[in-house]
């Protein structure tokens, strides 16, 4: 019986810690792997703007781009849109008020990039207005991106800071489990020994083979009662 209670608090600890350790991938690193893409996304078009301004005409690189301009706007077209539906994805997995705004600035710090450095720049840039886009990366662009990325060092950090707590609530739990397990083992063998020592057992044993045939006389007699 103690066997059997260990074993099924042992499966029980077991299934806590893998549930744990499933939150913590879900509600940690999806998240972290989806800020550091969006990240790497938005510096891609930081350096799409910069490719497309060598397309100048006149410029002394135009020459060494085997491709037309519309490559890079295509690029940041592509990028901006799977940024939004990564931001989409992350959005869903906000579960306080503190994340919440934190995830608020950082959409605005976003949405200050695209609106008032990015998207100006593309349509100069698809127009061959290129001192204007230059300017735009220059005064909008690199500010805006700087506090858009500060905004997403803001939102890791949280992750990272939650998701350590998680695993050390993992660990305590496992510990425990694991001390409770080890617990009622020493106690199932302290109560074996203590059974081999009195020899309780054997002495059980012995009174019920002495009492077997009392128990059979008395049966007996009662029979030859009933018939008398």
């Amino acid at each position: 019986g103690t066997l059997v209670l260990v074993a099924a608090i042992g499966l029980l600890g077991i299934g806590s810690t893998q549930n744990q350790v499933e939150q913590l991938y879900g509600d940690r690193l999806e998240p972290v792997q989806a800020l550091a893409a969006i990240g790497k996304l938005m510096a891609d078009n930081r350096a799409q703007v910069l490719l497309a301004l060598q397309h100048e005409p006149h410029g002394a690189y135009v020459s060494l781009h085997d491709h037309p301009l519309s490559t890079h706007l295509e690029a940041i077209d592509r990028n901006a849109a799977e940024i939004s539906e990564r931001w989409a994805r992350y959005e869903k997995a906000i579960a306080d008020d503190s994340h919440r705004q934190m995830a608020a600035a950082y959409v605005e710090a976003r949405k200050r990039y695209l609106d008032d450095g990015l998207k100006p720049a593309r349509a100069a840039l698809a127009e061959g207005r290129y001192n204007d886009a230059n300017l735009l990366l220059l005064k909008q662009i690199n500010p805006h991106y700087t506090d858009a990325a500060k905004k997403a060092d803001e939102l890791y950090k949280y992750q990272v800071d939650q998701g350590k707590a998680q695993l050390t609530a993992a660990t305590s739990s496992y510990q425990q489990v694991k001390f409770a397990v080890i617990g009622l083992l020493l106690a199932a063998v302290a109560a074996g020994h203590a059974l081999r020592v009195t020899g309780w057992p054997n002495r059980l044993a012995a009174g019920a083979t002495a009492l077997l045939p009392r128990i059979a006389r008395r049966r007996i007699a009662g029979k030859v009662t009933d018939t008398l």
